[in-house]
């Protein structure tokens, strides 16, 4: 059986107020988010939900992953 890969992709940008660095905005948010399993949870219910949509209620989910990062720049 062939294995498919749903991945949800969410950027959200912010202007950095005057004297606040990089370090310390990775410091302070970065484990919020790694908490934050109530909202990595829902993400996992939405794909879940599209999949079992199309696969009539059959879809499986055999492992899922987050990642979070915080990066300088508007890439």
């Amino acid at each position: 059986m062939p294995i498919i890969t749903v991945t949800t992709t969410i950027i959200t940008r912010f202007d950095v107020p005057e004297g606040v660095t990089i370090d310390l905005i990775r410091h302070q948010a970065l484990p919020v988010l790694g908490e934050d399993d109530e909202g990595t949870d829902a993400v996992g219910v939405l794909q879940s939900t599209a999949l079992n949509m199309v696969f009539m209620g059959a879809a499986d989910a055999r492992s899922m992953s987050v990642e979070h990062s915080i990066t300088e720049g508007a890439d």
